[in-house]
């Protein structure tokens, strides 16, 4: 996926199930109102994935239009992110670790310590 450029968009993948029918003004409309992302804004790129995460979803938008792409990988499935219980079930990414999570690597990030010591 080296054709696509996500340098200077912030980044967010959604973690939990999202019905993949959906077309772009639903997913859309679910960024905003649930997420509380203004995609047409032209800053933000989300990322929404299948229940079994072999699809995912990205849709962004500049002052051109309007980008809805769909990713299936010929085998396995996407990594499957967590987020905290208590916050929104999405997780920030880079670009770089977009490009990797789209092509089916594993991302790795840092670990926070969540026990006091």
């Amino acid at each position: 996926m080296s054709f696509l450029n996500f340098k200077g968009c912030k980044i967010t993948v959604v973690t939990t199930a999202t019905d993949l029918r959906a077309g772009y003004f639903r997913l859309e409309a679910f960024a905003r109102s649930t997420l509380n992302i203004d995609i047409c804004s032209g800053h933000h790129c989300v990322v929404f994935l299948s229940r079994t995460r072999a699809l995912a979803k990205i849709i962004a938008a500049d002052q051109s239009g309007m980008t809805l792409i769909t990713r299936r990988l010929h085998h396995g499935s996407f990594q499957q992110l967590m987020s905290f219980l208590d916050s929104p079930a999405k997780r920030s990414l880079t670009a770089e670790q977009l490009v990797s999570f789209l092509n089916g690597k594993r991302i790795e990030g840092a670990r926070k310590n969540y026990f006091k010591e």
